[in-house]
């Protein structure tokens, strides 16, 4: 009975009743001429010739009026205790109404009508479905309209007298169903009254439009909302000439229901009636669905995509909405319109133009979804498919959203499909664009009331409504006056804030966009001119222990005055500087009036101290230095003040320093903001990595297979990766040129859990918790995992702070071996890299130094303007040095020649043993020089060290006794006195000549390094 009296209600507003603040719904279903919904009617047990107590109705036959529908309450049931529809004979059971509906319509000229009613197959007393006996071939008229009850019996007569929905029940239908025949001798297998669940589900609507277009006569038939068959019959009326009106009203005095079929001497049927209207118009599409939704307590929201076409590409939101499996999903900032109801996966870009609502990602799908959805709700989404693939570009994306369709249901455009709850969520591809998203819900709508307020400008106050909000998020449209009336549909529709320049009250409404067109209530505002403006006391400034409260009102003219006791005295101002906590009062005063502000506390007498910076590794040699006091009162602009090792100091108020480096060295850092505690200067070692361009990289996203690898058994058609991949219990790696590998663990179950696969950019953990081992490391190196999800070290590594950002996972070697990571069930590996670890060297003002490393050192890939040498051979007056550039292996020592320096030198697995070759020792622990004469290289020459003197670890010697006949007889350095070497070893070139680096002849060669025969020698 509620939603009977709920529709009802919509009648009324149509005919402009008072029901309060409602008259403001822009209902747009005409005020029918004709109505009965059966709820006055007697509900004693018919007999022919009965009435029902309905002024124009006489019972035919069997009928009663039933009561207890849950949905519809009272309704007429024909051949009330019929239980076979057989038992109704032609003619002889039908209820007809007498009504003067016809000639009204004629008085006005009308030129179309339509007929609604709601029937229901079902029998009131037994719940059971009408039959018909097997083999019979009999059908039953719904609505027949009549004059005086005779009929021509020609086709033109048949349209113009007999307004039916010629709807039949056939004998070779599945029992629970109606079928619809097309009257040309065609009986379709298409359900047209489909039967629901229960009797409550059981009722449809059936609309008949009779109408001329030209000089047609048009009959329009519409089952539950959807237009199923059209009759045309050409040169209308009955005479055969075009009509200016429906001059079939002259035949028409009544109608009935039921049955009365006497062209074709069919069965009368068993149906439930109820609510019958006839109006004075066509009823569109969109109109009788209203009708059917408010009956069925559905409110329809529509977002109508192709209407939005401005808003160009949709800006989403920064935090989560909604999740559906690995998808984050976000709220458009842009576009009003949809109310928080519609939400995207936040990658690529969504864009509204005039072809409607899609992405631009070309490669794959994306993900949009309808929140808060609710068991029951229908769901209808318009598209246009541009390779017309449908079944391929737009599917389900979330199992159990849909009471009809399961995960990766295609979606048909239109096409109404009924929720389950939750989330609907559904995939897009690209060139897909959507028109038009429409829900159905049964959730009762509320509209919040709007809020108004208004601050001076001037001699006038401007006023702001903010419109309330729809329970079902459907958006709503606001009106106002400004003359004390009550706002309709018809009032301003409100835009943006507006002046006003007298005293008037200012009163605003809110109505959903939805089909039901909920209304809040009426807010009313008084906009006085001579009010003043409720004062304000904000906290503007910080030094030290102090704070400034500076009062202000919105209300020119107005004066200011404090109180800090509670408002027993008032002190005239515009600031306040307060050193401890203090509650204020403000009262800002014009004329005779005033306004005065709520206690206001605040806070001082201690002082605010700078939250300390982050400093990360963001890149390869690249720190950065993040000041973020966005939280602190006030958020101030902190100064960053940083040195390099020392060196002069630098600043910046930027929130993002990046800082790149060359060599390893030490940062200071530290902050400054005016009225605010420093911070404490700090100390960060900083540490050069090499480019990428020169790591070690597995490549894990550009292999096309999909295949999976069983465990210890390389992945199909991964021959160019699997190099670096070693097989699981493997007895030793399989690596690409000596470098690196990893090992892919499949757990101890034998399944298959590793694949490479493109369509996830990279190879996926698929089952549960695995490892994978980067092999052959050393101590200090870096490893790097690029991955959805962070590894967790197992052994032999730490998490590398610094040189860990989003997506980028860093770990630093404990010692030399293999690091094991866990990897996260579902974890999506795209890239796994080892930094080449360095060691520093550096070379003085004289542009040669020693290095001598317990790594193997890369010759091939120096710094730029940096060379190593050997020391290839010893003469009582000469050292004769020659290039290396291959890798040398552990404990070498070399000599570097370059520019004045700090440089990083390269590391890498494994190089060459070239101790046979090179006279250099490598003091890669500090070397006692208490045994052995040592000669070290310092300011360009090698000297003699004292016997108690050490060499520094890191640094390269030659010793005495490697020199021809033992230590020589030259004037080294002794005591600090340096006298380098006094004589010159004679070369003869093969072409009398010696030559500088640069490959220049030199006539008169004095101290330096030139080239004879192919070797570097130096002359002193």
């Amino acid at each position: 009975m509620k939603r009977k009296l709920q529709f009802l209600k919509t009648l009324l507003v149509a005919v402009g009743l008072s029901v309060g603040a409602s008259d403001a719904w822009a209902v747009d279903v005409p005020t029918p001429v004709y109505y009965q919904n059966f709820e006055s009617a007697s509900t004693t047990v018919g007999s022919a010739g009965s009435n029902f107590g309905i002024t124009g109705a006489t019972l035919t036959g069997d009928g009663a009026i039933q009561t207890g529908d849950p949905l519809f309450g009272q309704y007429y049931q024909n051949i009330a205790n019929a239980t076979d529809e057989t038992t109704g004979s032609c003619g002889s059971n039908y209820l007809t109404i007498a009504t003067d509906a016809f000639s009204t319509l004629k008085s006005a000229n009308a030129t179309s009508m339509t007929v609604s009613f709601w029937v229901n197959p079902y029998f009131a007393n037994t719940k059971t479905n009408m039959k018909i006996s097997a083999g019979s071939m009999m059908w039953g008229d719904m609505f027949c309209a009549r004059g005086d009850g005779t009929v021509v019996n020609t086709d033109l007569a048949f349209l113009e007298t007999r307004i039916s929905c010629d709807t039949y029940c056939n004998a070779n239908y599945a029992p629970s169903s109606f079928y619809y025949d097309s009257n040309d001798g065609t009986y379709r297998s298409s359900a047209w009254l489909t039967d629901g669940s229960s009797f409550a589900n059981s009722w449809h609507h059936v609309a008949i439009v009779y109408c001329l277009e030209g000089t047609n006569n048009v009959i329009k038939h519409y089952r539950d909302g959807v237009l199923v068959r059209t009759d045309t019959k050409a040169n209308g009326g009955s005479t055969g000439t075009s009509m200016t009106h429906m001059d079939i009203l002259d035949l028409f005095t009544k109608f009935e229901i039921g049955g009365n079929s006497k062209l074709f001497g069919d069965s009368d049927n068993a149906l439930a009636y109820d609510e019958i209207a006839i109006y004075g118009s066509e009823l569109s599409a969109e109109q009788i669905e209203k009708i059917i939704d408010t009956k069925l307590g559905y409110t329809t929201v529509t977002y109508d995509v192709d209407a939005l076409s401005a808003v160009g590409n949709l800006t989403l939101s920064a935090s989560r909405s909604a999740r559906e499996k690995n998808w984050d999903l976000f709220v458009p900032t842009n576009c009003d319109a949809f109310c928080g109801k519609i939400v995207f996966q936040n990658n690529d870009t969504w864009n509204i133009d005039t072809d409607g609502l899609g992405q631009s990602n070309v490669s794959s799908g994306r993900h949009f979804a309808l929140l808060d959805m609710n068991e029951g709700d229908k769901l209808a989404i318009t598209y246009k498919d541009a390779d017309g693939s449908a079944a391929a570009t737009f599917k389900t994306r979330n199992v159990g959203a849909f009471a009809s369709l399961a995960d990766y249901s295609a979606i048909t455009s239109g096409t109404e499909y009924t929720v389950s709850s939750g989330i609907a969520m559904f995939e897009i591809r690209y060139g897909v664009r959507i028109s038009e998203i429409k829900f159905k819900t049964t959730a009762t709508e509320t509209m919040t009331a709007p809020t108004i307020s208004s601050v001076a400008n001037g001699a006038a106050r401007t006023v702001t409504i903010t419109a309330g909000a729809s329970s079902i998020k459907s958006g709503a449209t606001t009106y106002y006056t400004t003359d004390g009336t009550d706002p309709t549909s018809a009032s301003t529709v409100y835009s943006a804030p507006f002046d006003v320049d007298a005293t008037c009250t200012v009163k605003a409404i809110s109505i959903s966009n939805s089909s039901a067109e909920t209304a809040s209530t009426v807010t009313s505002q008084l906009i006085n001119l001579d009010q003043v403006d409720t004062p304000t006391a904000t906290l503007t400034a910080v030094d030290g222990i102090n704070r400034t409260i500076t009062f202000a009102c919105a209300t020119d003219g107005a004066t200011l005055y404090y109180s800090t006791d509670n408002g027993d005295t008032y002190t005239a101002g515009t600031s306040l500087v307060i050193s401890a906590n203090t509650a204020i009062i403000v009262k800002a005063v014009k004329n005779a009036s005033e306004a005065v502000s709520e206690v206001c506390n605040f806070n001082a007498g201690t002082t605010i101290d700078l939250l300390a910076p982050t400093v990360t590794h963001s890149a390869a040699n690249q720190y950065t230095i993040s000041n973020d006091q966005s939280s602190l009162l006030l958020s101030p602009t902190a100064t960053v003040h940083y040195q390099i090792d020392g060196g002069a100091e630098q600043t910046s108020t930027e929130t993002s320093i990046v800082i790149p480096i060359s060599e390893n060295g030490t940062l200071t850092y530290w902050l400054t903001a005016t009225g605010y505690g420093s911070t404490a200067s700090t100390d960060l070692d900083m540490y050069t990595t090499v480019p990428l361009a020169t790591v070690t990289t597995i490549d894990l996203c550009t292999s096309n297979s999909n295949a999976w690898a069983s465990r210890g058994v390389a992945i199909d058609g991964l021959a160019d990766y699997y190099k670096y991949v070693s097989a699981e219990n493997a007895t030793s790696p399989v690596v690409s040129d000596g470098v690196f590998a990893a090992t892919f663990s499949n757990g101890t179950d034998g399944n298959s859990t590793w694949r490479m696969q493109q369509t996830y950019a990279g190879t996926k953990n698929q089952n549960s918790a695995e490892k994978i081992a980067i092999l052959g490391l050393k101590k200090d190196q870096v490893v790097r995992v690029m991955c959805d999800i962070a590894p967790t070290v197992n052994a032999n590594a730490t998490v590398f702070e610094p040189n860990t950002y989003s997506g980028n996972y860093s770990f630093k070697v404990s010692a030399d071996g293999n690091v094991l990571l866990d990897i996260a069930k579902n974890t999506v590996i795209k890239k796994v890299y080892v930094e080449q670890s360095t060691v520093s060297a550096t070379i003085p003002s004289s542009t040669y130094g020693t290095i001598a490393s317990a790594y193997a050192l890369d010759c091939a890939n120096l710094p730029g303007g940096v060379t190593a040498y050997k020391v290839s051979s010893l003469s009582a007056s000469s050292v004769t040095l020659e290039q290396v550039t291959e890798a040398v292996a552990p404990g070498t020592g070399l000599i570097l020649s370059g520019t004045a320096g700090t440089y990083c030198i390269p590391v890498v697995a494994s190089g060459t043993d070239i101790s046979a070759t090179n006279k250099l020792k490598a003091a890669v622990t500090a070397y006692d020089c208490t045994a052995n004469e040592v000669y070290i290289l310092k300011g360009g020459e090698f000297h003699l060290v004292n016997a108690a003197s050490t060499v520094p670890a890191g640094k390269a010697y030659l010793l005495a006794s490697d020199f021809p006949g033992g230590a020589p007889s030259l004037n080294f350095v002794f005591g600090g006195e340096t006298t380098g070497i006094n004589s010159v070893e004679t070369h003869e070139a093969q072409n009398g000549a010696f030559y500088n680096l640069n490959g220049q002849r030199v006539a008169a060669p004095g101290k330096g390094l030139y080239i004879v025969n192919g070797k570097k020698v130096i002359i002193k």
